[in-house]
């Protein structure tokens, strides 16, 4: 387990988050030879690493899995009200109040827009 600290996507406060991870990672010493068949990868060819010598770095190895564990959009809480589009004022602790004056833009255009009734009727 570690921690790490992400930026909301929604707020863009820091916020501390913790990763937890079980991997499997096989390893293999190598051998120096490289072979041009074409051989079918079993499950431990997809997690295996290579190593020579006496030490085994696993640094990269476990980058990569700290990696995955992150998630794409990252947020603070799931509730997170994000910053105001007026202001951008943070809307988990303050209330600005700019979207209650605003009327909504996404039906707008439709405010001009007129029925004419059907001369059938």
């Amino acid at each position: 387990m570690t921690r790490v600290v992400l930026t909301c996507s929604r707020c863009l406060t820091d916020f501390d988050f913790d990763i937890t991870s079980n991997f499997t990672i096989y390893l293999t010493k190598a051998t120096g030879t490289v072979e041009e068949d074409e051989v079918e990868l079993a499950e431990e060819d997809l997690l295996s690493v290579t190593y020579t010598g006496d030490e085994i770095d696993l640094t990269n190895e476990i980058a990569e899995q700290v990696l995955l564990e992150l998630p794409y959009k990252p947020l603070c809480k799931e509730a997170c009200l994000g910053l105001c589009p007026v202001c951008g004022v943070d809307n988990n602790s303050t209330v600005c109040g700019c979207m209650d004056s605003r009327p909504s833009m996404a039906f707008s255009s439709l405010g001009s827009f007129k029925v004419k009734p059907d001369k059938g009727e």
